[in-house]
């Protein structure tokens, strides 16, 4: 099977469909447990003997070297191959899973946990890779997509699993099923994934690939359309994922279900990736596609956050702004389309990288303060206060993408 990478794969369509989904089973399994510990906090409190702080730091260990992670991560899928990568991210994510099951003190639960974030951190370089090394360039967007639905799925999933398992077999049943399913994708892994990317340029052969990925970190094209994308996706992780529960709770107080309305930005972020993310391949469509949906954030967002009418209309709107989120798609795709073979891994990492530092570690945090800083309890106009952040960063986004070099960058490159 021929690529655009110029390798030949011998490998059917069924195949190519199974290592997919091998990826995206890691995919999955990385997402259910980055939001574990939130399912478990008296449980962890009561094993560790640690407050809410504690308790705080033990999941965000778990983010710091998945983010950082994300270029390294990279390099090793151009340089090893998506199969060795994935072998071993998936075995080293069982050791850390284990490691936290077994751990007797607090230390040893963070070094697990932290292990956890490293792993992980191939997740996602690993599936756009698979994409674009068996499947034809016109389907790299639509399957893009479908790897942010799968990863809202394993989020989703662990919602449900998580408590259900600890009431049979408590966390530390959790962490050990979660330890089997890694040495499965790893077996699995080895079994279905390409060996080698065929992305090893010569320029590694004469020592000087690092100068490649150094050309990657200066790119200003990636940095722009990354931190638009990240814009975006600052309502899915900072605002939904977080902060809007406690938001909505103070809106509508008891009399309607708050995480089932939350709930729904997730369905359109799962509608809407695919979506955009497979026309957003088409020429000159990307640049329209992210002012389109980068208004449309902003406008439903201010909406719903100032003029909640009725439990039916805010819902509406979380769905059609979850859809539009799906915009946080584009970079990945444009970056495909600018990106030299020998250095694509390391790019889209870069772009997970940005995207989820301006999309969680500043907004998530940033928003805390400003609660923090309006007085000891939270009230409606704090919160919108402190929203106010995202909606000022959606729409400087807008004016990039309008007059900035980086709406240009949106169209450069496109086939």
């Amino acid at each position: 099977m021929k690529r655009a990478t110029g390798k030949s794969y011998d490998y059917s369509g069924v195949k190519s469909l199974l290592a997919y989904g091998v990826c995206a089973m890691f995919v999955a399994l990385q997402f259910l447990l980055q939001g574990s510990v939130s399912l478990m906090v008296p449980e962890l409190q009561h094993a560790f003997g640690v407050d809410m702080a504690g308790i705080g730091l033990l999941s965000s260990c778990f983010f710091y070297p998945y983010v950082f992670m994300q270029i390294p991560m990279g390099r090793f899928v151009s340089r090893y191959g998506v199969r060795r990568v994935m072998f071993y991210s998936a075995s080293l994510l069982a050791i850390g899973c284990v490691l936290f099951q077994t751990a007797t003190t607090f230390s040893q639960a963070l070094v697990g946990r932290m292990l956890m974030g490293v792993a992980s951190a191939s997740g996602i370089v690993s599936t756009l890779e698979v994409i674009s090394l068996l499947f034809a360039v016109r389907w790299f967007g639509l399957l893009a997509g479908v790897m942010d639905v799968v990863s809202m799925v394993g989020a989703a999933a662990g919602e449900w699993f998580i408590p259900w398992e600890m009431a049979n077999a408590g966390w530390e049943g959790v962490l050990l099923l979660s330890a089997i399913a890694a040495l499965c994708i790893s077996v699995l892994a080895c079994l279905l994934l390409p060996c080698r990317s065929g992305r090893k340029a010569a320029s590694d052969n004469d020592g000087h690939g690092h100068l490649l990925i150094f050309s990657v970190l200066r790119d200003e094209r990636i940095w722009k359309v990354s931190i638009a994308g990240g814009l975006v996706f600052a309502l899915v992780n900072s605002f939904a994922a977080m902060w809007a529960i406690p938001y909505f709770a103070l809106v509508f107080g008891g009399s309607v279900s708050v995480a089932d309305v939350v709930s729904l930005v997730f369905v359109g972020v799962a509608i809407g990736a695919p979506i955009i993310g497979y026309f957003s391949g088409c020429r000159h469509q990307a640049r329209r596609l992210m002012i389109v949906c980068s208004i449309a954030c902003s406008l439903l967002f201010g909406f719903v956050l100032y003029y909640p009418v009725s439990e039916a209309l805010v819902s509406f709107c979380l769905l059609l702004m979850g859809i539009a989120c799906g915009a946080y798609v584009i970079p990945f795709v444009q970056v495909k389309k600018w990106s030299e073979s020998s250095v694509l891994s390391p790019a889209l990492g870069m772009v997970n990288m940005i995207e989820v530092i301006v999309g969680t570690v500043i907004f998530q945090p940033l928003i805390g303060v400003l609660l923090n800083s309006s007085g000891v309890e939270a009230t409606l106009v704090s919160y919108r206060f402190a929203f106010n952040v995202l909606l000022i960063g959606l729409v400087c986004g807008v004016i990039s993408a309008f007059y900035g070099e980086a709406g240009n960058d949106l169209i450069d490159g496109c086939e």
